[in-house]
């Protein structure tokens, strides 16, 4: 007991402190939180999105550590499910751990997670070679049954080994209603580059039913046979970690990287439900930036994980301003369709939405509907080998009014009018915090700066003229009105027009001015018209200090 305390100790150090235990190795785990690191994919309309991973050892077979780290790495992954499926024949460790009993890591396992909500799994792995290969039973209640060795041992045990088959094994997991799924069926150390092809074994235990489900992702895996077979022979999709190590170590957590999971869409979050799900094939397995399911729950997943949060048109655009968001923990690659009806301004069909965060598209349509409908395909998810699902999104157009005011919300805080159907726009120039357009052809801005030493308001069109103008292409420059004026809000303010000459067209602008001081600020709205039209002066005076 005291040697298998150090151990632990060792591991709680090698994990960097993230895991502690209590004094006995058979106490039950504590983990710091961080729910950053936690694998995140939302529930659907119909189901919970639960979080398994169904395969990985530990000193109980050919594992590096003991169950209740397992445990903890569960936790701090935030999975909602896990089984430690050891090796029922092969036990590199049993000179050192003895164990007669098969079911001891799921009884420490079960230990470990006492006081949290991890549901604990039991499961074994049935371990054959070639062809046979190795299958994992879970959801049993017994795994001695599946491994009846009895006290035999020697040449006693030898011989009972060479007479249990597969078959056996396979059919007392079945007797206790497991789930049995076919391992890693494309490597085994007979066949390490074989393409996967069922044998006779794997082909006669799916036809009697006692074959469920085959992995399609092991580890740092993904097999395009293996998921051809699954398709064909009607098998639930799995991806495991098949971890040995540290979770840490073999999936590079702190680069954010992640084990492999199933995802299991669930009734509820039980052991039943999740049973019950891997029956029916409601999952989908998650590997690297991959997602794998068959199309009713890939779509279910989808439709919940990319979400059109907003479709917003001005009454007075032709353009819908789109906000895609992701709430799943893959960054999901999209590809643009409805180019027929619509495309994309201002950006290529090929769109990036980042784990749970939100991008922001224009569409322009052919016809402006009623109704958005976007229809992308999602180039990291895979129905079938090779085969891209297509997901359609749909949402209300909100239309707002064009705006006729403009508010800045640093500081100092201001409002600027303007007329109905100005077009609005971000900053060209330094200094500048708005830019418009007015119907009828008229430029303005709204620009904030420090207050130079020395300025006075009286001199700010000639400060406009040195730091605004001079590196542009106007001459001519002329301050044909200079006067002080008081803001509607009470706040003094100069009122200046310029005229000048813009050199490479040759043409004479009238340029109006309102400027203010507030907190240390200089203000201003410049407008510049060709006509001096009268409701410039409108709308430069709009200036209003909040």
């Amino acid at each position: 007991m005291r040697d298998r305390s150090r151990y632990l100790r060792f591991m709680g150090a090698a994990l960097g402190g993230v895991i502690s235990t209590v004094a006995l190795g058979h106490g039950q785990v504590r983990t710091d939180a961080d729910e950053a690191r936690h694998i995140d994919f939302p529930d659907t309309g119909k189901y919970l999105t639960l979080v398994v991973d169904l395969h990985t050892h530990s000193v109980f077979s050919d594992g590096h550590v003991w169950p209740n780290v397992r445990v903890a790495e569960a936790l701090l992954d935030g999975l909602d499910a896990l089984a430690i499926t050891e090796h029922l024949e092969y036990q590199p460790h049993q000179v050192f751990i003895p164990h007669p009993d098969r079911n001891v890591a799921f009884d420490e396992a079960v230990q470990g997670a006492v006081g949290t909500d991890l549901i604990v799994v039991a499961g074994s792995e049935i371990t054959r070679e070639a062809p046979d290969g190795h299958m994992n039973a879970v959801f049993i209640t017994d795994a001695n049954a599946l491994w009846p060795v009895g006290g035999r041992s020697g040449p006693e045990l030898a011989a009972f080994a060479s007479e249990w088959t597969l078959q056996e094994a396979v059919a007392a997991a079945n007797a206790q209603r497991g789930f049995v799924f076919w391992n890693h069926p494309w490597g085994s150390p007979r066949t390490p580059h074989l393409r996967t092809e069922l044998t006779e074994v794997q082909r006669a235990l799916i036809e009697q039913g006692q074959l469920h489900g085959i992995e399609i992702v092991n580890g740092a895996s993904y097999n395009e046979e293996a998921h051809r077979i699954a398709v064909d022979h009607n098998l639930t999709y799995i991806g495991t970690s098949d971890v040995h190590n540290l979770i840490d170590w073999d999936y590079d957590v702190a680069g954010n990287g992640h084990r492999p999971v199933t995802l299991v869409l669930a009734t509820e979050r039980s052991a039943d439900a999740i049973k019950e799900a891997l029956f029916a094939r409601r999952t989908v397995v998650w590997f690297d930036n991959l997602l794998i399911g068959r199309d009713e729950p890939l779509q279910a997943l989808l439709h919940a994980g990319l979400v059109v949060e907003s479709a917003i048109r001005d009454e007075n655009d032709a353009t819908i301003e789109v906000t895609l968001r992701n709430n799943t923990d893959a960054t999901l690659q999209l590809r643009h369709l409805s180019t027929a009806s619509q495309s994309l301004h201002r950006h290529a069909d090929l769109v990036e939405v980042a784990p749970q965060s939100q991008t922001n598209l224009k569409v322009k349509p052919a016809v402006m509907p009623d109704e958005l409908t976007m229809e992308f395909e999602i180039l990291n998810a895979l129905t079938t080998p090779n085969t891209h699902p297509a997901v359609t999104l749909r949402r209300a157009i909100k239309v707002v009014p064009h705006p006729t005011s403009y508010t800045y919300t640093g500081e100092p805080q201001f409002t600027i009018a303007f007329p109905p159907g100005t077009d609005v726009g971000p900053p060209t120039m330094s200094g500048e915090v708005f830019v418009g357009d007015t119907p009828d052809g008229v430029k303005f801005a709204a620009s904030v700066a420090d207050i130079a030493d020395g300025l006075s308001l009286g001199k700010v069109s000639d400060f406009i003229i040195s730091v605004g103008f001079a590196a542009g292409s106007g001459s001519d420059y002329e301050v044909t009105e200079n006067r002080p004026i008081t803001l509607a809000d009470g706040t003094p303010a100069y009122r200046s027009e310029i005229a000048w000459t813009y050199a490479p067209a040759a043409l004479n602008f009238n340029t109006q001015v309102v400027a203010a001081f507030k907190d240390g600020k200089v203000v201003w709205v410049i407008a510049h018209d060709q006509e001096r039209r009268t409701h410039i002066s409108e709308l430069v005076e709009s200036l209003r200090f909040d």
